[in-house]
């Protein structure tokens, strides 16, 4: 994972791992999936920048001058809905397991860009997210833009192989990606009863306008042998684990 800083802490930057995740309740500690972290002039890839442990979240930058890059290794193979996973067969993950806060400039807008994989297995892959696309192609694989942070880690992203569904309640259209599914899914009868569910759902909370409070909502689900899961986040999405 790499993290570029435009504009780093003159006095030292310090840099963050986050200890939580929206929705999870608990501390999960995802520093502990850190295999390395180094840090590199955006100038010279070659001038390493040391890097200053101060517990088991943080480290210090010493004062620098010019942008810089951090470049991290992490453990990425827990298929809970809470982390970040990554083989041939699938990808998922949370900004949580990866992506470093910048402490002081969590509130500026940041961007997080998705190369397409280079290698055959992933050429029928494609990125659902309901991060805002930027400039991405047919595929989803390209940047993504988050209004902050805190933005960056409420929105969940899959990659691979998918069977869609896309279908209305109350006029917003909802869709779900199903990833690890080795059967053909009955696509009318998932539509017909998530558009019930979703639409009772709208109108228990907003009762009196019927109308939801969001554009649209996305369900990524990762089809397991064993284990399920979900995780709800704040904007329009929700990641399940499911047999």
């Amino acid at each position: 994972m790499k993290l570029h800083i435009a504009n780093p802490d003159p006095n030292g930057q310090v840099l963050q791992m986050p200890a939580w995740i929206p929705g999870g309740y608990l501390i999960r500690d995802f520093s502990k999936h850190i295999e390395s972290i180094e840090a590199f002039a955006s100038s010279d890839s070659k001038k390493v920048i040391a890097l200053e442990r101060i517990d088991n979240d943080h480290e210090r930058l010493p004062p620098v001058n010019s942008a810089v890059d951090i470049l991290t290794a992490v453990y990425a193979f827990d298929s809970s809905v809470r982390a970040a996973y990554l083989d041939t067969e699938c990808t998922f993950f949370n900004a949580t397991s990866l992506c470093l806060a910048v402490n002081g400039q969590e509130r500026l807008p940041c961007s997080l860009a998705i190369p397409s994989p280079e290698q055959a297995f992933a050429d029928q892959w494609s990125v659902h997210t309901t991060l805002r696309s930027v400039k991405t192609d047919g595929r989803g694989f390209g940047f993504y833009l988050a209004q902050n942070y805190d933005d960056l880690l409420d929105h969940p992203v899959a990659m691979g192989e998918f069977q869609v569904i896309h279908w209305q309640s109350n006029g917003v259209p909802h869709r779900i990606a199903i990833q690890g599914c080795n059967c053909i899914v009955d696509i009318k009868r998932i539509s017909q009863d998530l558009q019930a569910i979703c639409a009772s759902t709208i109108n228990l909370f907003e009762p009196k306008t019927k109308r939801a409070p969001f554009g649209e909502y996305h369900f990524l689900v990762n089809a397991v042998l064993n284990g399920y899961g979900g995780l709800e986040h704040r904007h329009n999405s929700t990641a399940l684990l499911s047999r």
